[in-house]
């Protein structure tokens, strides 16, 4: 029977033992990229759901604020924050007044230019009756600390159309019984124009034209004061709307109620 024999193998022509949880570099950055692979399609597929989720519900915009105004100042688009809420809380707010925009109304874009007709504060809500004096939840007219509203009755007829709130005036009047035109006070800001308050503006967006009074700011004194002096004038107060910036007092010195007149309608006071 022959035999046959085999030769060992020489150990150093042996391969190297392969060890259970060992793999080469080249594995190991195919694991990681096809890991990142994974990562990267979940994230896409997260986004796209997201999107989908964020278009399929629908908001609408309000508008506050971004720095206070006064009566007069014209709206402008740079003027406003918009704040983004859920369809479902619209109905809540139905009666506020609150401009807003959804797909059926424009929001802001019928009032850009318009002349506030009072004054607001930063961050207070944008609403219909800041443009149109209709229903408003808070006051029209915000009195300054100090301060006293005075109604002066004037015509409106006789009153230049560019008078809006916010404007400076000059006011002069007539006495029964004292010849002339004596001048009152100048650069006085209007604070409102309208009867009780300022009315709906017209499809022109024009002040109303039968108005009978204006509004001004005055100290407690000053008040009184024209208090007396109205008590004496012959018909309504005579108003002169003044350039926008003129600071220009040439008619009275110094600030307030023409010195001079106070002491005419002392005498007219003190006689019977």
């Amino acid at each position: 029977m022959t035999q046959t024999s085999t030769t060992p193998l020489d150990p150093a022509r042996q391969p190297p033992p392969i060890s259970p949880g060992s793999t080469s570099g080249g594995g190991k950055l195919i694991l990681v990229a096809a890991g990142l692979a994974l990562l990267a399609v979940i994230l896409v597929n997260v986004y796209v759901a997201a999107a989908k989720q964020d278009a399929s519900e629908e908001t609408f915009t309000v508008y506050t604020l971004e720095a206070p105004v006064e009566a007069g100042d014209r709206l402008d688009a740079d003027d406003v924050k918009e704040l983004r809420f859920p369809l479902a809380l619209l109905e809540p707010l139905q009666d506020t007044g609150f401009i807003v925009k959804t797909e059926d109304s424009a929001g802001i874009d019928e009032y850009l230019n318009r002349p506030f007709l009072r004054d607001a504060n930063r961050n207070d809500p944008l609403r219909d009756d800041h443009f149109t004096g209709r229903g408003s939840l808070t006051p029209r007219v915000n009195v300054t600390p100090g301060k006293r509203l005075v109604a002066l009755p004037v015509n409106a007829r006789s009153i230049p159309a560019s008078l809006i709130p916010g404007a400076h005036i000059d006011i002069e009047a007539r006495f029964s019984r004292r010849p002339g035109i004596f001048p009152v006070m100048e650069n006085v800001r209007v604070i409102a124009v309208g009867r009780q308050r300022v009315q709906d503006l017209d499809a022109d967006d024009r002040l109303p034209t039968n108005y009978s009074k204006i509004d001004i700011e005055l100290d407690p004194k000053q008040a009184t004061d024209m208090s007396h002096i109205e008590s004496q004038i012959e018909g309504n107060f005579i108003v002169h709307v003044r350039p926008a910036g003129d600071p220009a007092t040439p008619k009275i010195e110094g600030d307030g109620i023409n010195p001079a007149l106070k002491q005419v309608v002392g005498r007219l006071l003190s006689v019977p």
